[in-house]
C-alpha cells in the first residue's frame, strides 16, 4: 500500500508510485521532488521529455549537455545528495517549463526513474509578503 505526504498545498508525493504533480507560479522558483536510496556514488540526470535539464556525476554538477533554456536556472541541493535528495530547484519558472520531467538516479544498487508533472499557473507572488519556497519542505 502506498502512503502519501503533503508538501505545501501544491505538491503531493505518493511513495510506491514514481510520479508527482507539482504546480508552480510563473516567475517564481520551484522544487521538483526526487529521492533515491543513497548507496555511495550517485549519478543524477533530470530531463524534460528527452531534453537535458541538469546532470550531476563525479561528485559535481555537469552542465556540458544542459539545454540552453535551463542555463543558469537549475540546481540540486548538493549537501543533501548523500542523504538521497535529488530534488531539482528550477528558478524563474516560465510558461515553457510546463511538462513532464524525469529524474534518473543511478547507484551501485541500481537505477531509478521518478516522473514529475509540472503545471505552470498565474502571476508571480514573488514579492508578496510571507511568500516562501521553504514550506515545500514541511512534511
Amino acid at each position: 500500500m502506498a502512503s502519501s505526504i503533503k508538501l505545501d498545498r501544491r505538491v503531493t508525493m505518493r511513495f510506491g508510485f514514481p510520479e508527482a504533480n507539482v504546480t508552480c507560479i510563473i516567475h517564481d522558483d520551484c522544487i521538483l521532488p526526487c529521492s533515491f536510496r543513497p548507496t555511495g556514488t550517485v549519478v543524477i540526470h533530470w530531463y524534460k521529455q528527452q531534453i537535458p535539464v541538469h546532470s550531476y556525476y563525479y561528485h559535481k554538477d555537469q552542465f556540458g549537455l544542459q539545454n540552453k533554456h535551463f542555463s543558469g536556472r537549475t540546481c540540486l541541493f548538493n549537501s543533501q545528495i548523500t542523504a538521497g535528495n535529488a530534488s531539482l530547484l528550477l528558478r524563474r519558472i516560465k510558461v515553457q517549463d510546463k511538462g513532464r520531467y524525469k529524474c534518473y538516479t543511478s547507484t551501485r544498487k541500481g537505477n531509478h526513474e521518478t516522473f514529475v508533472n509540472l503545471e505552470v499557473k498565474g502571476q508571480s507572488r514573488r514579492w508578496s509578503k510571507g511568500h516562501s519556497l521553504f514550506p515545500l519542505f514541511h512534511y
